[in-house]
């Protein structure tokens, strides 16, 4: 009996240390910030690393786009729209590398919704470093 107690004890303790060892691990693969990978000479497609620990490619949409997804999302009578902008930024703009994750609007965590709206209004004004 007492084998058996001890047994348990050391299969609970080893399991506890397999997932500690997991979590520090997703941790430290999984940035603050989003990391900016690559950017093409034009800087219209970027590659980075996302806090969320996966690779996304961005598409710039162009000047013209990028100003009127930017002029719609304020509004004199409702205030700011900031989902309008995610929205078209996530659907023509934000595309997965090496995973299958389609980021929306309502497909990201909650926490990260800010982040991609900085993200998304950086880059829209060409303004990734």
């Amino acid at each position: 009996m007492t084998e058996q107690i001890t047994t348990k004890i050391s299969n609970i303790q080893e399991s506890e240390f397999i997932g500690k060892n997991r979590i520090e691990s997703e941790t430290r693969t999984n940035p603050a910030e989003p990391i900016l990978e690559t950017v093409d000479d034009d800087a219209r497609v970027a590659q980075i690393h996302f806090v969320d620990g996966r690779k996304y490619k961005l598409q710039h949409p162009g000047n013209r786009k990028a100003l009127r997804w930017r002029q719609e999302s304020i509004s004199l009578t409702e205030g700011l729209n900031q989902d309008k902008l995610l929205d078209k930024f996530f659907k023509f703009c934000v595309s997965s590398v090496g995973h299958s994750f389609e980021p929306t609007l309502d497909t990201i965590e909650p926490n990260h919704v800010e982040v991609w709206l900085r993200l998304a209004n950086r880059f829209l004004k060409w303004e990734l470093e």
